[in-house]
């Protein structure tokens, strides 16, 4: 990616609003590249509860969560919340975009998690979820050892990861809570920071903005 000298923006980065995809497109027109949507993970499509937190948290949201067992230098667990309307998301975007994920977690941590919400589905064989089920698993993953470490945590590069897509910075977006932490904020799709709130309607709001018919 080229950056212009005098205005620090990529060349070429068309100005565009939001992502707009409509249902009634040709998923079979190869001719048109799929958007590549990046995925943040911790705060944007759930929450981590931390152990201090328990005794806080509503029991309700916490009966909710998922463990997720991982090793990282040795062997961790901690326990998710998944944010409402992520399992719709990620199937629409299977259907329309080449989703994929760009967090600043660890591998070990983002595999691990992106397992666990697979599992929590149902049994593919028995509860007919295989989409859902599938929807996590797959993904192209970037994760800490792609981000930018600056004094404010984690940066994540949309300009460096256009330079590994065919379709160019033009059609990569990510969803995020902090676009303050994303090279280019007008390819973010900024949802509100989660906490867990299981009612919590930003993922189906960011759909209704995203898919239209």
């Amino acid at each position: 990616m080229h950056i212009c000298k005098a205005t620090g923006r990529p060349l070429g980065l068309v100005e565009i609003n939001s992502l707009t995809i409509d249902r009634k497109k040709d998923l079979n027109d190869f001719s048109i590249p799929k958007p590549t949507v990046c995925l943040s993970l911790t705060s944007t499509l759930f929450y981590m509860i931390k152990a201090t937190e328990l005794a806080d948290i509503d029991e309700e949201w916490v009966e909710s969560a998922i463990e997720v067992s991982y090793q990282e230098d040795g062997p961790k667990k901690c326990r998710i919340i998944p944010r409402p309307g992520l399992t719709q998301l990620l199937v629409e975007l299977e259907r329309y975009c080449s989703p994929m994920i760009y967090s600043s977690e660890s591998d070990q941590f983002i595999d691990a998690a992106l397992l666990a919400l697979s599992i929590a589905q149902g049994d593919p064989e028995q509860d007919d979820c295989s989409l859902e089920a599938g929807a996590y698993m797959g993904h192209c993953v970037w994760s800490m050892h792609q981000c930018v470490p600056t004094e404010l945590g984690y940066k994540k590069s949309l300009g460096t990861l256009s330079e590994f897509t065919e379709s160019g910075i033009n059609d990569i977006w990510i969803i995020d809570h902090n676009p303050q932490q994303v090279d280019i904020p007008s390819r973010v799709l900024t949802v509100p920071k989660f906490s867990g709130d299981l009612s919590d309607r930003a993922l189906f709001k960011l759909m209704d903005q995203i898919f239209i018919n």
